[in-house]
């Protein structure tokens, strides 16, 4: 589920590249994944964009089981940080992430 919520957001976070910085802030507020059964909230902390996993459709706290690190695998989903030090350019880009 990490890896698609990731590459969800990231594809998400992308298609804003040709927007002004006028709109940058309309990657603030809470994202559902493609399978709608996860919540990230993207939110502006310190000058950066943070996305932070706040829940799923199932109310379940899932664990990080698809994790390389087999020492990781049993903790939670719910909190983790997956996007952090976002930052939009002048230049219409997004860098950091």
């Amino acid at each position: 589920m990490r890896k698609y919520i990731l590459m969800i957001l990231t594809f998400s976070l992308l298609s804003f590249a040709g927007i002004t910085s006028a709109v940058e802030t309309n990657i603030v507020g809470t994202w559902i994944n493609q399978e709608g059964d996860g919540q990230i909230e993207i939110s502006l902390h310190q000058e950066k964009y943070i996305g932070i996993i706040i829940g799923g459709s199932d109310g379940q706290d899932r664990k990080d089981i698809n994790n390389p690190n087999v020492a990781l695998r049993d903790r939670s989903l719910l909190g983790m940080k997956i996007v952090g030090d976002l930052i939009y350019r002048d230049n219409d880009r997004w860098a950091g992430g």
